[in-house]
């Protein structure tokens, strides 16, 4: 505190001087080593509540999701998005509560959910799915016949089968898109994807999941099905060799089945133009410009006619 004084200078006193005066409370460096102390531990305390609580719901929601992840990067960071959005869905459930009413909320959060779940499983099946299933078949087809020996076995992950699917569908797309192969109808469908915020739904799971899954399905389930049934009357080595050639096998005779049908088409195709062709020989084509003129050569004639209608008489 500061207080006003005077200081005796000589005989008299001499005005305008300030002292300063500190006043310490009892124990005050042992009250200050406790309150650092004291924050050194809520600051410990609240680092690990805030690494370890998102992390270990992360991991139980990987677990109760069934996925083999194994990143407590990936952990934490779904546990930090799914505190944040309880959160905030928790904050406006309150805010809305008192100015709409209990039951207006039920229904808009309702109606929300049912719109999201939609999107979420349309989000699974376009790009969780469908990638895993092409790389399973990549790998059966192209990797699993031929690049092990009867008493090795396949360690590629799921994660791989993702990755490499994901690759393969990216690259598939782009091959119809710009017209290698696939029909008018697949080329406007990728089209279709290239904005994928205005796309309906419905649309996506039955016009383009859908189809691809039947594919895909079926080149996996009937040769593994075939293979489990005859493999249980052969020896364990010959069950193995003919689970790793049926894949292939069955995915080459469904692709001689859809060359023909290409061939087929083709020759069809051919066949109609040839027949028109030869239709047309001799014919005299009248389109619509042959028409119009002729139309226009009428009128001018009915123009020209006389009437009888002179200038001036009724």
């Amino acid at each position: 505190r500061i207080i006003h004084t005077r200081v005796l200078v000589g005989d008299g006193f001499k005005e305008g001087q300030f002292c300063l005066y500190r006043h310490e409370p009892p124990y005050v460096r042992a009250r200050l080593f406790v309150l650092w102390i004291l924050y050194s531990l809520s600051s410990i305390g609240l680092c690990m509540l805030v690494m370890s609580i998102p992390l270990l719901l992360g991991r139980k929601m990987f677990l109760m999701a069934l996925l083999p992840l194994e990143h407590d990067l990936y952990h934490w960071s779904v546990g930090c998005a799914t505190i944040w959005g309880l959160a905030y869905f928790t904050s406006w459930s309150i805010r809305n509560v008192y100015d709409q009413g209990f039951w207006d909320v039920v229904s808009i959060c309702a109606t929300w959910l049912s719109k999201k779940v939609k999107l979420f499983v349309c989000a699974v099946l376009m790009f969780i799915v469908v990638p895993t299933l092409c790389g399973l078949l990549f790998e059966k087809v192209a990797m699993f016949a031929y690049s092990y020996n009867a008493t090795e076995v396949s360690m590629l992950s799921i994660q791989h089968n993702w990755a490499v699917g994901l690759a393969l569908c990216k690259i598939i797309s782009r091959l119809i898109a710009v017209g290698v192969f696939g029909d008018t109808v697949w080329i406007q469908k990728v089209e279709a994807l290239q904005d994928i915020r205005g796309l309906d739904r419905e649309w996506l799971v039955h016009e383009v999941v859908r189809p691809i899954l039947f594919q895909l399905c079926l080149r996996l389930i009937p040769p593994y099905l075939f293979a489990k049934l005859i493999g249980g009357y052969l020896d364990p080595s010959s069950a193995e060799m003919l689970m790793r050639v049926s894949f292939p096998v069955f995915s080459g005779v469904l692709l001689v089945k859809d060359c023909l049908f290409l061939v087929t088409h083709l020759l069809d195709t051919f066949h109609d133009t040839v027949r028109d062709h030869r239709y047309i020989v001799g014919k005299k084509l009248k389109n619509y410009k042959n028409k119009l003129r002729e139309a226009g050569t009428d009128v001018q004639r009915f123009l020209d006619m006389d009437l009888g209608f002179e200038e001036g008489t009724g």
